[in-house]
């Protein structure tokens, strides 16, 4: 096939272009197997392959599956060069009006401040539409019987299994990927970095707590998740503090049973998939 594909090229005048759409939307171990084939093909002259594909989405989504280092940069052995596409949506104006629209006709009963929750999330995990409807349609099943900071804590939970972020639902793998996600958005604000570690960490989860998710709301909805990722990254000396050990148990306002013995994520994928299967 190669070779004819070689005499195929050699009498066209312009390239032969490939398009690989969705990449990011496989499985890891899918798209892993496709690049390394179609890989065979990048020396044949006038072929080009396009991966049109959210990068950082898919590199991630492959490091967690595979262990690799979030720094292994697994696509560059293919990639020759990239072009980003601008968000179009960077001041959550799509987000809000998908939210708003659904809320309306679907009857999702969001309050204005669980709304600016939702698009706040939303602006930070850069959903697409189309994954959004999905997050929204299983919101509006799973979404009866559960309090307020409950329904926050759905939504996160189905925007992390959307997007695949995580490979394992576990409060581990969550709370690491949720903190780090969330600290290079609060590096783009050019925090002081002459602060002490503590001072820096104390900064972070105030932006966190007041800047993204409460701003403009009438209540503070997400404060004890973000005490509850903040005690998840204390240093063992810092977790038996007296100042923090209240901070293990701020997640049981998030359970969708009450079963707070076992671990949250996995009651919470329990939960998802017992309604949906």
């Amino acid at each position: 096939f190669k070779a004819q594909l070689a005499e195929i090229t050699k009498k066209e005048k312009k390239p032969l272009v490939f398009i690989v759409d969705e990449l990011d939307r496989c499985k890891p171990e899918f798209a892993i197997r496709l690049i390394e084939r179609i890989k065979h093909f990048f020396d044949i002259p006038k072929v080009v392959f396009i991966l049109a594909v959210n990068k950082n989405q898919l590199e991630e989504s492959i490091n967690n599956f595979y262990g690799f280092s979030s720094t292994a940069n697994y696509l560059e052995k293919f990639i020759d060069f990239s072009v980003m596409l601008k968000n179009k949506d960077l001041d959550g104006s799509r987000y809000a009006e998908i939210l708003n629209n659904y809320n309306k006709d679907y009857q999702l009963d969001l309050q204005r401040n669980e709304l600016h929750t939702f698009i706040a999330l939303c602006k930070t995990y850069s959903p697409n539409p189309r994954q959004l409807v999905k997050i929204i349609n299983k919101f509006s099943l799973l979404k009866y019987d559960l309090n307020e900071t409950q329904k926050v804590f759905l939504f996160i939970f189905l925007i992390y299994s959307e997007l695949r972020l995580i490979t394992s639902f576990t409060d581990t793998e969550f709370s690491t990927h949720f903190y780090n996600h969330h600290k290079n958005v609060f590096h783009k604000f050019n925090f002081n970095s002459t602060n002490s570690p503590a001072e820096k960490r104390a900064s972070f989860f105030q932006f966190l707590t007041n800047d993204i998710y409460s701003k403009n709301s009438n209540t503070n909805i997400f404060a004890y998740l973000s005490a509850y990722i903040e005690y998840q990254n204390l240093s063992p000396a810092e977790s038996i503090n007296s100042k923090y050990r209240h901070y293990k148990d701020c997640k049981n306002h998030y359970y969708p049973t009450e079963n707070q013995s076992n671990d949250l994520m996995d009651e919470w994928y329990k939960y998802v998939h017992m309604i949906e299967g």
